[in-house]
């Protein structure tokens, strides 16, 4: 695969391994721990990693990639295929150069898996989305589910000259710790969210025109939602916030 292809398809190695051990050392990465590592690319995080840990799983798309690191760490296990349709095997953390395409769908799939921590290298700019808060304007409906989920903290900026080839802006390392959350949700709660952030800088009042069904349940927005809430733009919303106007939704529409 040519150096333009991978660039296609976000593949930007890390190859400072001094990067690669500060991630390791974020993780806290020691010999109990079963790590998965996403697009290992061609091993400078996974050498540090299988130093550190019991087991490293590799999961790989690039065939020839995957290929070039067999056998050359015998705690390393390597699976070649698609890490968003492949089934992850059990695991205790996630350290990863995550390709640049695949982040928000990767992250939103790890949502969904019980791990320790997870330290993961993203563009810049995505990071910034994972770790917003409400009224940023990188704040968005997948940094609610994150941070439902886990806390959240940016560890460090990375310049994009740590990389062959060098993307076109610069990275950070973000580190995800699983939290109990503030409050249950289900399937309804984050098809709202959904719903509203596809007007997300409409305020809630109007957003809610949008919602299948509530034109014709007679609500007003000043009739149920919380004060101050429907005269809120819907990405200055907190997690709690949805949660309000989801239960009165859900009563009113009869959905669950």
């Amino acid at each position: 695969m040519t150096s333009r292809r991978r660039r296609s398809l976000g593949q930007h190695f890390l190859r400072n391994t001094a990067v690669a051990e500060r991630m390791a050392e974020y993780a806290d990465i020691n010999k109990n721990d079963v790590v998965l590592e996403i697009g290992p690319g061609k091993g400078a995080l996974t050498e540090i990693l299988a130093t550190r840990a019991k087991k490293v799983i590799v999961i790989e798309k690039d065939t020839a990639l995957a290929e070039a690191l067999e056998g050359r760490w015998p705690n390393v296990e390597i699976i070649i295929g698609d890490a968003l349709r492949t089934e992850w095997p059990n695991f205790d953390k996630v350290v990863a150069s995550l390709p640049f395409i695949i982040s928000g769908p990767f992250t939103s799939k790890l949502m969904e898996h019980k791990f320790k921590t997870a330290v993961l290298l993203y563009q810049r700019e995505f990071a910034y989305r994972i770790v917003a808060s409400p009224g940023d304007s990188d704040w968005s409906r997948l940094t609610v589910m994150v941070k439902h989920y886990c806390d959240v903290e940016l560890m460090e900026k990375i310049a994009r000259g740590n990389f062959n080839p060098p993307p076109e802006v610069d990275c950070a390392i973000v580190r995800l710790k699983p939290k109990q959350p503030d409050f249950e949700t289900d399937k309804f709660y984050w098809l709202i969210v959904a719903k509203l952030f596809q007007h997300r800088r409409k305020l809630v009042r109007a957003a809610l025109k949008h919602v299948a069904g509530y034109d014709t349940c007679g609500m007003d927005a000043d009739g149920f939602v919380p004060f101050g809430v429907a005269d809120k733009r819907v990405y200055e919303c907190s997690p709690e916030d949805f949660r309000q106007i989801a239960d009165v939704l859900r009563e009113h529409l009869g959905s669950g």
